[in-house]
């Protein structure tokens, strides 16, 4: 009996990837992640307070992250993801592509429309591993494997990078794909195909200065990992 190899089986490094984490990379506190939203937005109420679900932090999970709404934010996703990036260079040097078309993967679209209907607040609570659990892997071989997980989107990332900026420090740290959205490519792919997913890492050439730009979703590489958010 043949087996049915599938589309995305060989979108993947054969030998893993050697990038990880910078040491300096831990994760805060809720409470002290949610003083940095509502401080950065002015957002929620002085008294207002989040706590860890109950249950266990999933198996792959760094740990528990603050995410503020999409809404509470802009009226649009696209406006939501400037204004972070806003936020950011105001804060550290950073070199943004921007994506054309930019919006969120469908399956992540109805993931977060869970979350935000199940929380009442300004903000939700996710928890997430940031790239390593799918280093190497193309972003389109990496949602194959989901399981009870979605891809997170450039908002997300960028959200938990204003609580945790030392996710990225150098330029041997993983970079980021962002999993839950998609994008069109500034230069059509030599297949005639230009989707595109956005990415978020270190500028090798200047140390420290963070890039936001796109890459295909089908090509794998050593520096690359999709973030993801766990389902509970």
């Amino acid at each position: 009996m043949k087996t049915q190899v599938s589309q995305t089986d060989d979108e993947e490094i054969e030998f893993g990837s050697c990038y990880g984490y910078p040491p300096e990379y831990k994760i805060k506190k809720i409470e002290e992640q949610l003083e940095t939203i509502k401080n950065c937005f002015n957002l929620g109420s002085p008294k207002e307070r989040l706590s860890v679900p109950k249950c266990l932090l999933p198996l792959g999970a760094d740990g528990w992250f603050v995410v503020p709404k999409v809404e509470e934010i802009a009226s649009s996703y696209e406006e939501a993801v400037n204004r972070l990036l806003i936020l950011i260079s105001e804060k550290r040097q950073i070199k943004i592509k921007k994506p054309s078309y930019l919006h969120r993967y469908p399956d992540t679209s109805k993931k977060i429309e869970n979350l935000y209907a199940r929380e009442k607040n300004c903000f939700i609570i996710i928890p997430a591993q940031m790239g390593k659990l799918y280093a190497g892997k193309s972003v389109r071989r990496a949602r194959k494997l989901f399981a009870h997980e979605f891809g997170l989107g450039s908002f997300e990332i960028l959200s938990i990078l204003i609580t945790h900026p030392d996710r990225l420090v150098n330029d041997f740290n993983l970079y980021i794909d962002a999993a839950g959205d998609e994008c069109e490519l500034s230069n059509v792919c030599f297949n005639g195909d230009n989707s595109g997913v956005p990415c978020i890492g270190i500028n090798g050439f200047s140390g420290s200065t963070l890039f936001f730009t796109s890459r295909t979703p089908s090509f794998p590489h050593p520096q690359y990992g999709s973030a993801t958010g766990f389902i509970i």
